[in-house]
């Protein structure tokens, strides 16, 4: 059930629609956490998924604590299984704390998503190219227009490389969030 409401939820997020997903997530949150405990780590697309949602809605002070206990949940895993969704939750995190102006954590938590990504993906994926792309934005956006330059031409050469339609999951794209 609280699956059905994470995609619902997103679902409305996606076109636009912000009343009725926040519902769905917090009820969500709710049926993970009275199920399966407050620490689960299955609670953390619910947690992500809000931070999203929030940040959407350019409520970003709001969007700080849910990324940062869906990042806690996760960093507090064994990390050899967690790391593909840590890359996840750095970008998520970095995407919130850019937001609320907290740049020099935004940017070291870009920088954690792409090594993440790279170490769990390889260097040649659609995952590294968002946190390519995330890192690429924020460093744009704090004056250090050349080296995002060469980031994102590294973003954009890897994904040339790829098929044109890849879906692999649910990540936050900072660019498209604005």
């Amino acid at each position: 059930m609280a699956r059905a409401e994470e995609d619902l939820a997103l679902t409305g997020v996606m076109q636009h629609r912000y009343d009725e997903p926040e519902k769905l997530l917090r009820h969500s949150q709710g049926l993970i956490e009275g199920q399966l405990g407050p620490a689960n780590p299955r609670l953390t697309n619910s947690l992500f998924a809000f931070a999203a949602l929030l940040t959407a809605e350019h409520r970003y002070a709001e969007a700080v604590a849910p990324a940062e206990r869906g990042w806690q949940i996760l960093h507090s895993m064994n990390l050899s299984l967690a790391k593909a969704d840590l890359a996840t939750a750095c970008t998520a995190l970095s995407t919130v704390y850019f937001r609320v102006g907290r740049t020099g954590e935004a940017l070291s938590m870009a920088r954690q998503a792409v090594d993440l990504a790279e170490a769990v993906v390889g260097r040649n994926h659609p995952c590294v190219v968002r946190c390519l792309s995330n890192y690429a934005y924020i460093l744009k956006h704090m004056g250090r227009k050349d080296q995002a330059k060469e980031i994102q031409k590294r973003a954009d050469a890897i994904s040339k490389t790829l098929p044109a339609v890849v879906v692999d999951g649910n990540t936050v794209n900072i660019a498209a969030l604005h």
